[in-house]
């Protein structure tokens, strides 16, 4: 999926859940939307604070750019190619629902400064 320069908002629904073939394999933003950018294959707010999404193409080990401070809600939901996730510093929060369905993690790295998990599978 590509997401023009014009996209300002999207909702975590809009990315499908559940089994991987189902999933959008890559993402990609154009380089004039100040809203999204795309950082090591992975969805980010345009402010790169936020991970947004995780797609079926990306797998085995996921480490998450340093600029994360929280992983958004559902972010990698269904990615069954998902081994590991190693998470920055600087990580405090990660979302509702960010790992369900991804049944291949075996090891999640997090920092003592993380505050919040909400749901892991």
């Amino acid at each position: 999926i590509c997401l023009p320069a014009t996209v300002e908002n999207i909702d975590i629904t809009a990315f499908p859940k559940g089994r991987t073939n189902c999933m959008f394999g890559e993402v990609t933003v154009d380089k004039d939307n100040p809203h999204y950018c795309i950082v090591d294959g992975m969805l980010l707010s345009g402010d790169k604070k936020a991970l947004l999404y995780i797609p079926a193409g990306l797998g085995g080990k996921v480490t998450i750019p340093d600029s994360v401070v929280e992983k958004g809600a559902g972010a990698a939901r269904g990615n069954r190619n998902i081994t590991e996730v190693v998470f920055p510093k600087n990580v405090k929060k990660i979302g509702d629902s960010a790992f369900e369905g991804c049944v291949n993690i075996f090891m999640i790295m997090a920092s003592v400064l993380l505050k919040a998990i909400t749901f892991l599978p």
